[in-house]
């Protein structure tokens, strides 16, 4: 079922079973308080603006938007190379296997939430004045990142810098979680980022590289195997376990 660039569209209900395929080249509308779920996909070449959560296998290389307040649930995978803009309220990840590619903007007060196993693709970018939330599953860098958005919150999921980088350019609060490294990856706080560390565990071979403020207050835990490479200011009120190379100050 294709819809053409000049079809306005509205989902209120229905089901997509298996191998159906609908595909949005206008302008298309799931809002709150419904449900739509199924085993097929939807093609998402135009734009589809939801404000709530559904199930439904979604390739997207148009516009996906947020809008609305409250959390907007997406229970199956998202492919993404396009662009998702998520406006208000938490656009919540929660599929597995989803693919993040293309440009990803999160307004101020909004949050893109990464709560199942995901892979960032090289290239991808996660900016705005919100903040992208990583709660949970495998959050793997298939190559490097960037995400200058305002605050960046690892806060339970895993993220994996193999092969990748992620560069982060804003506030930085890392609360729990773990960071594994490899093959030369590292998650990167570039000279405007301020970082907050509370928790968390940094893995064998992983790279936290600081090119901007870093504090550890005391009475919170951090400890691993991998390493800390600061550069630029590290602030320690508390005690910790892992290696650290300093070249700023410390």
């Amino acid at each position: 079922l294709v819809l053409a660039h000049t079809a306005t569209g509205t989902i209120t209900g229905g089901t997509p079973h298996t191998d159906a395929l609908l595909v949005n080249h206008g302008s298309l509308t799931f809002p709150a308080g419904f449900t739509w779920s199924g085993s097929g996909t939807l093609d998402n070449r135009g734009t589809f603006e939801l404000a709530g959560g559904y199930s439904v296998r979604t390739l997207n290389s148009g516009t996906l938007r947020k809008t609305g307040t409250g959390t907007a649930t997406l229970g199956s995978a998202l492919t993404s190379t396009g662009t998702i803009d998520v406006q208000a309220g938490t656009l919540l990840l929660n599929g597995s296997a989803n693919s993040i590619g293309g440009t990803s903007t999160v307004s101020a007060g909004a949050t893109l939430r990464f709560g199942n196993a995901s892979t960032h693709q090289a290239g991808g970018t996660i900016a705005g004045a919100g903040t992208l939330s990583l709660t949970g599953g495998t959050q793997t860098l298939a190559g490097d990142v960037t995400w200058p958005v305002a605050t960046v919150a690892m806060a339970g999921a895993t993220v994996v810098t193999s092969p990748g980088s992620a560069t982060v350019a804003g506030a930085f609060a890392w609360s729990a979680g773990f960071l594994i490294g490899g093959n030369g990856g590292a998650l990167v706080l570039d000279d405007t980022a301020a970082g907050s560390i509370t928790g968390g565990v940094l893995h064998t071979d992983a790279l936290l590289v600081n090119h901007g403020t870093l504090t550890f207050p005391a009475g919170f835990s951090w400890s691993g195997s991998g390493t800390l490479d600061n550069r630029g200011t590290f602030e320690v009120a508390g005690s910790y376990s892992v290696r650290t190379l300093n070249s700023g100050t410390l």
